[in-house]
């Protein structure tokens, strides 16, 4: 699954209102993933899963919870 640009804009701004945290979309050669400036942290996590969910996908994070691709 590939986010639209309004998708990734609206899960950038509910993140930065909800839990202080800033969001970074990377894209390269049709590869898409997603950063955070620090680790999402338990309710971050299940916000970001669930507004994923919501779209028809699903989320994979990193070891460290700083980052994530979406399938």
């Amino acid at each position: 699954m590939y986010l639209s640009t309004f998708e990734a804009s609206e899960l950038k701004k509910q993140l930065a209102e909800k839990f202080d945290t800033a969001l970074h979309m990377h894209d390269a050669c049709g590869a898409q993933y997603f950063s955070l400036d620090r680790a999402a942290g338990k309710e971050a996590e299940e916000f970001i899963v669930n507004f994923i969910k919501s779209i028809g996908g699903r989320v994979t994070f990193t070891k460290d919870g700083k980052a994530f691709t979406v399938k």
